[in-house]
């Protein structure tokens, strides 16, 4: 049986594709700051709430050190 993931909101959507592109640019993903810088927020806040979003939802998985973001496969 197919997984069906939470949809996203317009901004977890904009920073999906942030990370995906990034992803597929360098081979791994952002920092907390890359992500932030995009978001446009001075502070990582933000950057830690969407993730925690994206994670929730079932896009990404999250691990330990400053590159720690991984994609999560269409499930």
């Amino acid at each position: 049986m197919k997984k069906h993931r939470l949809p996203l909101t317009e901004n977890e959507t904009d920073i999906w594709g942030y990370i995906l592109g990034y992803d597929s640019d360098y081979g791994y993903s952002p920092t907390l700051k890359e992500i932030a810088t995009f978001v446009g927020s001075p502070n990582h806040q933000a950057a830690q709430y969407y993730l925690r979003q994206l994670e929730y939802k079932g896009y990404i998985k999250r691990g330990k050190g400053w590159r720690n973001i991984s994609i999560i496969e269409n499930v």
